[in-house]
Protein backbone atom coordinates (compact mmCIF):
# COMPACT_ATOMS: atom_id res chain seq x y z
CA UNK A 1 0.00 0.00 0.00
CA UNK A 2 1.31 3.41 -0.94
CA UNK A 3 2.21 5.57 2.05
CA UNK A 4 1.25 9.20 2.54
CA UNK A 5 3.09 11.68 4.67
CA UNK A 6 0.45 12.80 7.15
CA UNK A 7 0.72 15.42 9.84
CA UNK A 8 -0.18 13.66 13.12
CA UNK A 9 -2.18 16.54 14.59
CA UNK A 10 -4.09 17.10 11.34
CA UNK A 11 -4.84 13.37 11.23
CA UNK A 12 -6.34 13.53 14.73
CA UNK A 13 -8.27 16.74 14.07
CA UNK A 14 -9.85 15.40 10.86
CA UNK A 15 -10.79 12.22 12.72
CA UNK A 16 -12.48 14.34 15.37
CA UNK A 17 -14.29 16.35 12.71
CA UNK A 18 -15.62 13.21 11.04
CA UNK A 19 -17.03 11.94 14.34
CA UNK A 20 -18.58 15.35 15.03
CA UNK A 21 -20.42 15.11 11.71
CA UNK A 22 -21.41 11.47 12.20
CA UNK A 23 -22.59 11.95 15.80
CA UNK A 24 -23.81 15.55 16.27
CA UNK A 25 -25.68 14.53 19.42
CA UNK A 26 -22.41 13.48 21.11
CA UNK A 27 -19.61 15.50 22.67
CA UNK A 28 -16.43 14.98 20.63
CA UNK A 29 -13.14 16.21 22.10
CA UNK A 30 -9.72 16.28 20.46
CA UNK A 31 -6.66 15.72 22.69
CA UNK A 32 -8.73 14.87 25.76
CA UNK A 33 -6.79 14.51 29.02
CA UNK A 34 -8.07 12.91 32.21
CA UNK A 35 -6.74 11.11 35.28
CA UNK A 36 -6.60 7.33 35.01
CA UNK A 37 -8.76 5.42 37.48
CA UNK A 38 -6.06 2.82 38.09
CA UNK A 39 -2.80 4.65 37.36
CA UNK A 40 -3.83 7.93 39.07
CA UNK A 41 -1.85 9.74 36.43
CA UNK A 42 -2.77 11.97 33.47
CA UNK A 43 -3.75 10.04 30.35
CA UNK A 44 -4.09 11.50 26.86
CA UNK A 45 -6.83 10.40 24.41
CA UNK A 46 -6.50 11.47 20.78
CA UNK A 47 -10.28 11.78 20.38
CA UNK A 48 -13.03 11.07 22.91
CA UNK A 49 -16.72 10.61 22.12
CA UNK A 50 -19.24 10.88 24.94
CA UNK A 51 -22.94 10.29 24.30
CA UNK A 52 -26.12 9.11 25.96
CA UNK A 53 -28.08 5.95 25.15
CA UNK A 54 -31.39 5.43 26.97
CA UNK A 55 -30.16 7.52 29.89
CA UNK A 56 -26.77 5.79 30.11
CA UNK A 57 -23.54 7.63 29.32
CA UNK A 58 -21.31 5.94 26.75
CA UNK A 59 -17.61 6.79 26.53
CA UNK A 60 -15.64 5.85 23.39
CA UNK A 61 -11.87 6.40 23.16
CA UNK A 62 -10.25 6.85 19.74
CA UNK A 63 -6.54 6.27 19.05
CA UNK A 64 -5.00 7.60 15.81
CA UNK A 65 -1.97 5.72 14.50
CA UNK A 66 -0.01 7.72 11.93
CA UNK A 67 2.81 5.33 11.01
CA UNK A 68 4.37 3.53 8.04
CA UNK A 69 3.76 0.01 9.35
CA UNK A 70 0.52 -1.76 10.11
CA UNK A 71 -0.85 -1.56 13.64
CA UNK A 72 0.25 -4.74 15.48
CA UNK A 73 -1.24 -6.73 18.35
CA UNK A 74 1.02 -5.07 20.94
CA UNK A 75 -0.30 -1.62 20.03
CA UNK A 76 -3.87 -2.87 20.32
CA UNK A 77 -3.02 -4.32 23.73
CA UNK A 78 -1.50 -1.04 24.93
CA UNK A 79 -4.58 0.87 23.76
CA UNK A 80 -6.90 -1.57 25.54
CA UNK A 81 -4.93 -1.07 28.77
CA UNK A 82 -5.41 2.69 28.43
CA UNK A 83 -9.15 2.17 27.83
CA UNK A 84 -9.37 0.19 31.07
CA UNK A 85 -7.54 2.92 32.93
CA UNK A 86 -9.80 5.77 31.74
CA UNK A 87 -13.03 3.75 31.88
CA UNK A 88 -13.86 3.76 28.16
CA UNK A 89 -16.74 1.47 27.18
CA UNK A 90 -15.47 0.94 23.65
CA UNK A 91 -12.47 1.87 21.58
CA UNK A 92 -11.63 2.79 17.99
CA UNK A 93 -8.18 2.62 16.41
CA UNK A 94 -7.63 4.69 13.27
CA UNK A 95 -4.67 3.70 11.08
CA UNK A 96 -3.37 5.10 7.81
CA UNK A 97 -1.44 1.87 7.11
CA UNK A 98 -3.89 -0.85 8.06
CA UNK A 99 -3.78 -3.59 10.70
CA UNK A 100 -2.10 -6.96 11.01
CA UNK A 101 -4.37 -10.02 11.10
CA UNK A 102 -3.60 -10.70 14.76
CA UNK A 103 -4.27 -7.05 15.61
CA UNK A 104 -7.72 -7.27 14.01
CA UNK A 105 -8.52 -10.50 15.84
CA UNK A 106 -7.48 -9.13 19.21
CA UNK A 107 -9.25 -5.81 18.61
CA UNK A 108 -12.49 -7.67 17.91
CA UNK A 109 -12.12 -9.66 21.14
CA UNK A 110 -11.51 -6.49 23.17
CA UNK A 111 -14.38 -4.45 21.71
CA UNK A 112 -12.14 -2.22 19.59
CA UNK A 113 -13.05 -1.20 16.04
CA UNK A 114 -10.04 -0.99 13.66
CA UNK A 115 -10.84 1.69 11.07
CA UNK A 116 -9.45 3.81 8.26
CA UNK A 117 -10.61 7.32 7.43
CA UNK A 118 -10.78 9.41 4.28
CA UNK A 119 -11.02 13.15 3.86
CA UNK A 120 -10.44 14.49 0.35
CA UNK A 121 -10.72 18.09 1.53
CA UNK A 122 -7.29 17.99 3.17
CA UNK A 123 -4.60 19.36 0.87
CA UNK A 124 -1.84 17.32 2.50
CA UNK A 125 -3.09 13.78 2.45
CA UNK A 126 -5.54 11.26 1.05
CA UNK A 127 -6.13 7.63 2.06
CA UNK A 128 -6.77 4.82 -0.39
CA UNK A 129 -10.47 4.38 0.24
CA UNK A 130 -12.71 4.20 -2.81
CA UNK A 131 -16.35 5.12 -2.27
CA UNK A 132 -18.65 3.92 -5.09
CA UNK A 133 -21.72 6.04 -5.74
CA UNK A 134 -25.07 5.51 -7.43
CA UNK A 135 -26.37 8.94 -8.40
CA UNK A 136 -30.14 8.99 -8.91
CA UNK A 137 -31.23 12.05 -10.87
CA UNK A 138 -34.91 12.98 -10.96
CA UNK A 139 -36.31 15.33 -13.59
CA UNK A 140 -39.98 16.42 -13.56
CA UNK A 141 -42.41 17.27 -16.34
CA UNK A 142 -46.01 18.51 -16.16
CA UNK A 143 -49.13 17.55 -18.05
CA UNK A 144 -51.89 20.13 -17.52
CA UNK A 145 -55.56 19.97 -18.43
CA UNK A 146 -58.62 22.05 -17.59
CA UNK A 147 -61.97 23.07 -19.03
CA UNK A 148 -62.75 26.61 -20.09
CA UNK A 149 -65.94 27.64 -21.88
CA UNK A 150 -65.45 30.13 -24.73
CA UNK A 151 -67.78 31.91 -27.10
CA UNK A 152 -67.43 30.98 -30.76
CA UNK A 153 -65.60 34.16 -31.67
CA UNK A 154 -62.97 33.86 -28.92
CA UNK A 155 -59.81 32.02 -30.05
CA UNK A 156 -58.32 29.16 -28.07
CA UNK A 157 -55.59 30.54 -25.75
CA UNK A 158 -52.02 29.58 -26.61
CA UNK A 159 -49.23 31.66 -25.09
CA UNK A 160 -51.16 32.30 -21.86
CA UNK A 161 -52.49 28.78 -21.50
CA UNK A 162 -50.30 27.94 -18.48
CA UNK A 163 -51.05 31.24 -16.70
CA UNK A 164 -53.68 30.37 -14.11
CA UNK A 165 -55.02 32.94 -11.64
CA UNK A 166 -52.26 35.31 -12.74
CA UNK A 167 -49.45 32.82 -12.06
CA UNK A 168 -47.47 30.61 -14.39
CA UNK A 169 -48.15 27.02 -13.32
CA UNK A 170 -44.52 26.17 -14.01
CA UNK A 171 -43.32 28.82 -11.59
CA UNK A 172 -45.73 27.61 -8.92
CA UNK A 173 -44.61 24.02 -9.34
CA UNK A 174 -40.93 25.05 -9.36
CA UNK A 175 -41.37 26.84 -6.03
CA UNK A 176 -43.02 23.82 -4.39
CA UNK A 177 -40.42 21.50 -5.95
CA UNK A 178 -37.50 23.57 -4.66
CA UNK A 179 -39.04 23.65 -1.18
CA UNK A 180 -39.26 19.85 -1.11
CA UNK A 181 -43.07 19.69 -1.18
CA UNK A 182 -43.16 17.15 -4.05
CA UNK A 183 -42.87 13.46 -3.17
CA UNK A 184 -40.39 11.24 -5.03
CA UNK A 185 -41.74 7.78 -4.28
CA UNK A 186 -44.19 7.76 -7.22
CA UNK A 187 -43.23 7.91 -10.87
CA UNK A 188 -46.51 9.61 -11.73
CA UNK A 189 -48.65 11.66 -9.37
CA UNK A 190 -51.17 14.48 -9.29
CA UNK A 191 -50.21 17.99 -8.23
CA UNK A 192 -52.69 20.42 -6.70
CA UNK A 193 -51.66 24.09 -6.37
CA UNK A 194 -54.86 24.79 -4.36
CA UNK A 195 -56.13 27.76 -6.33
CA UNK A 196 -59.47 29.20 -5.20
CA UNK A 197 -61.77 29.85 -8.16
CA UNK A 198 -58.99 29.48 -10.77
CA UNK A 199 -59.24 31.52 -13.93
CA UNK A 200 -57.37 32.37 -17.12
CA UNK A 201 -57.06 35.73 -18.87
CA UNK A 202 -57.49 35.56 -22.63
CA UNK A 203 -56.95 38.09 -25.40
CA UNK A 204 -58.25 41.62 -24.78
CA UNK A 205 -58.12 40.88 -21.03
CA UNK A 206 -61.12 38.55 -21.23
CA UNK A 207 -61.29 36.62 -17.95
CA UNK A 208 -62.80 33.16 -17.82
CA UNK A 209 -63.26 30.71 -14.99
CA UNK A 210 -61.77 27.27 -15.53
CA UNK A 211 -63.06 23.92 -14.30
CA UNK A 212 -61.54 20.51 -13.63
CA UNK A 213 -57.94 21.72 -13.33
CA UNK A 214 -55.73 18.64 -13.36
CA UNK A 215 -51.96 18.63 -13.22
CA UNK A 216 -50.12 15.35 -13.63
CA UNK A 217 -46.43 15.17 -12.68
CA UNK A 218 -44.20 12.59 -14.34
CA UNK A 219 -40.78 11.98 -12.81
CA UNK A 220 -38.02 10.65 -15.03
CA UNK A 221 -35.25 8.82 -13.16
CA UNK A 222 -31.74 8.39 -14.50
CA UNK A 223 -28.98 6.46 -12.72
CA UNK A 224 -25.23 7.03 -12.93
CA UNK A 225 -22.36 5.08 -11.39
CA UNK A 226 -19.06 6.58 -10.29
CA UNK A 227 -16.80 7.25 -7.30
CA UNK A 228 -16.84 10.16 -4.87
CA UNK A 229 -13.27 9.86 -3.60
CA UNK A 230 -12.08 12.99 -5.35
CA UNK A 231 -14.97 15.26 -4.38
CA UNK A 232 -13.40 18.00 -2.24
CA UNK A 233 -15.64 17.55 0.81
CA UNK A 234 -15.94 13.76 0.97
CA UNK A 235 -15.41 12.27 4.43
CA UNK A 236 -15.63 8.58 5.26
CA UNK A 237 -14.68 6.06 7.91
CA UNK A 238 -14.36 2.34 7.14
CA UNK A 239 -14.55 -0.41 9.74
CA UNK A 240 -11.88 -2.96 8.80
CA UNK A 241 -13.70 -5.76 10.66
CA UNK A 242 -17.19 -5.38 9.22
CA UNK A 243 -16.29 -3.67 5.94
CA UNK A 244 -18.99 -1.06 6.61
CA UNK A 245 -18.15 2.43 5.35
CA UNK A 246 -19.93 5.52 6.68
CA UNK A 247 -19.76 8.38 4.19
CA UNK A 248 -20.46 12.09 4.52
CA UNK A 249 -21.13 13.90 1.25
CA UNK A 250 -21.73 17.52 0.36
CA UNK A 251 -24.89 18.38 -1.61
CA UNK A 252 -22.89 21.02 -3.47
CA UNK A 253 -20.32 18.38 -4.46
CA UNK A 254 -23.02 16.05 -5.78
CA UNK A 255 -24.60 18.84 -7.80
CA UNK A 256 -21.23 19.64 -9.37
CA UNK A 257 -20.46 16.06 -10.44
CA UNK A 258 -19.86 15.71 -14.17
CA UNK A 259 -22.32 13.04 -15.18
CA UNK A 260 -20.65 12.67 -18.58
CA UNK A 261 -17.65 11.20 -16.71
CA UNK A 262 -19.84 8.64 -14.92
CA UNK A 263 -21.27 5.34 -16.17
CA UNK A 264 -24.89 5.66 -17.31
CA UNK A 265 -26.85 2.68 -15.99
CA UNK A 266 -29.52 1.45 -18.38
CA UNK A 267 -32.72 -0.27 -17.26
CA UNK A 268 -31.99 -3.65 -15.74
CA UNK A 269 -28.23 -3.18 -15.96
CA UNK A 270 -26.21 -4.67 -13.10
CA UNK A 271 -23.75 -2.64 -11.09
CA UNK A 272 -20.02 -3.19 -11.56
CA UNK A 273 -18.82 -5.98 -9.26
CA UNK A 274 -16.73 -3.57 -7.20
CA UNK A 275 -19.87 -1.64 -6.24
CA UNK A 276 -21.72 -4.34 -4.31
CA UNK A 277 -21.70 -1.95 -1.36
CA UNK A 278 -22.15 1.65 -2.39
CA UNK A 279 -23.50 5.04 -1.46
CA UNK A 280 -26.81 6.03 -3.02
CA UNK A 281 -27.52 9.72 -3.44
CA UNK A 282 -30.70 11.40 -4.63
CA UNK A 283 -30.21 14.42 -6.86
CA UNK A 284 -33.23 16.72 -7.02
CA UNK A 285 -32.26 19.62 -9.29
CA UNK A 286 -33.18 23.15 -8.34
CA UNK A 287 -35.57 24.51 -10.96
CA UNK A 288 -34.89 28.05 -12.18
CA UNK A 289 -36.74 29.83 -14.98
CA UNK A 290 -38.29 26.58 -16.15
CA UNK A 291 -35.04 25.19 -17.58
CA UNK A 292 -35.96 21.67 -16.49
CA UNK A 293 -39.71 21.79 -16.31
CA UNK A 294 -41.85 21.07 -19.35
CA UNK A 295 -45.47 22.23 -19.43
CA UNK A 296 -47.80 20.47 -21.83
CA UNK A 297 -51.39 21.54 -22.43
CA UNK A 298 -53.74 20.33 -25.15
CA UNK A 299 -56.97 22.03 -26.22
CA UNK A 300 -60.14 20.85 -27.91
CA UNK A 301 -62.68 23.51 -28.77
CA UNK A 302 -66.33 22.58 -28.51
CA UNK A 303 -68.74 24.69 -30.60
CA UNK A 304 -71.83 23.99 -28.51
Amino acid sequence: MKQYKVDAQEYEMITARIYELLSPQCKVTHNHRLIGRLSKTSRQIDVSIIGNVSGHEIFIAVECKNQKSKVDINQVGAFYAMMQDVGAHRGVMISNSGFSKSAKNYAKYRGIDPCMIHDAHSKNWKLLLQVPLILEEILPSLNVSYTVYLEKDIPVPQGKALIVSGEDLRDRFARDWNQGAIQFDQEEQSYNPNYEDPFVVLQNDIKREIKDLKINVVLKRTYYFGYVDNLPNTKAIKNELTGVTQVLLSEADLASMKKEEMLLLKDGEHLPHQAKTHVRALMRPIIRDGEILKGQLSFRKIDD
